[in-house]
């Protein structure tokens, strides 16, 4: 879909959408109160910034709001996820989008950063270091888009962006491209630290969500890596739309003097 950036407002507007109508050739508003009536809210998206990202809209009695600000009483569609479905079908992609992937396999590394380049990041950004880290489960990616790092313990916990910490002493500690295009090297961290923390023996689950794009890149490959006293262990992956999220289990032994885990259930 090509797209223009006006001088006035920053906005991405569609080419060959009728910006002085409710009817939109593109069904890409460059408001979501460019609207003025139910079906030509509920039947469109708008551009969400100036990097191609998109959202969708809610009629809420008389106005035509971003669905983030919607509520109960809001009309909201998904037309965003038939939006994408359809985008990526005219640019050849083969696999489905808006398809949910959940995974526990280990698929051979694609190129990305090395297991000392994201240690790096993590040390770079505030991170706790390898050497202080007794366990620890690492995202990075190499664009601006908003990936989210969750992880969810043996005990039924999550540790994620609105709940910093878990009753063991895990913790997120690095949090990148929120709010804004902040880094084309980003990282994410979650973890237990050597002497103060006593992380539950079992099988946890990392999750990968991929939040909001600020990118003008859409997919988004990323590496996960489990870090397990001084060992290291990476993934890899790849999102393709808002919303779409993928899910890595990881085995931990809860010995903190000899501490052992692999990626997966089998070790």
């Amino acid at each position: 879909m090509g797209c223009a950036f006006e001088s006035d407002n920053g906005v991405c507007s569609a080419i060959g959408s009728r910006v002085d109508s409710t009817v939109f050739v593109a069904g890409i508003l460059s408001k979501c109160s460019q609207a003025t009536t139910q079906a030509s809210c509920v039947g469109a998206v708008a551009w969400h910034n100036r990097f191609g990202g998109k959202i969708d809209c809610s009629w809420c009695s008389t106005a035509c709001v971003h669905s983030e600000h919607a509520d109960d009483t809001c009309t909201t569609t998904s037309t965003l996820d038939g939006f994408y479905s359809t985008w990526t079908e005219t640019t050849n992609t083969t696999s489905n989008p808006t398809e949910t992937t959940n995974t526990t396999s280990n698929p051979a590394p694609k190129e990305g950063p090395t297991t000392d380049e994201v240690t790096e990041r993590v040390t770079e950004n505030g991170g706790l270091s390898a050497d202080k880290t007794l366990l620890g489960i690492t995202l990075a990616w190499d664009n601006c888009n908003d990936l989210d790092l969750e992880l969810e313990t043996p005990t039924g916990e999550s540790i994620y962006w609105n709940n910093l910490k878990d009753g063991r002493g895990g913790m997120l500690d690095i949090d990148m491209n929120g709010l804004d295009c902040a880094s084309y090297k980003p990282v994410e961290n979650i973890r237990y630290e050597k002497g103060a923390t006593t992380p539950e023996a079992g099988v946890y689950k990392a999750i990968v969500r991929y939040y909001g794009q600020w990118d003008t890149m859409l997919d988004t490959p990323f590496i996960i890596q489990l870090n397990v006293g001084n060992k290291s262990q990476q993934s890899t992956g790849e999102v393709k739309v808002v919303k779409e999220y993928k899910e890595y289990e990881f085995t931990f032994n809860g010995d903190v003097e000899n501490p052992q885990g692999c990626i997966g259930t089998g070790c």
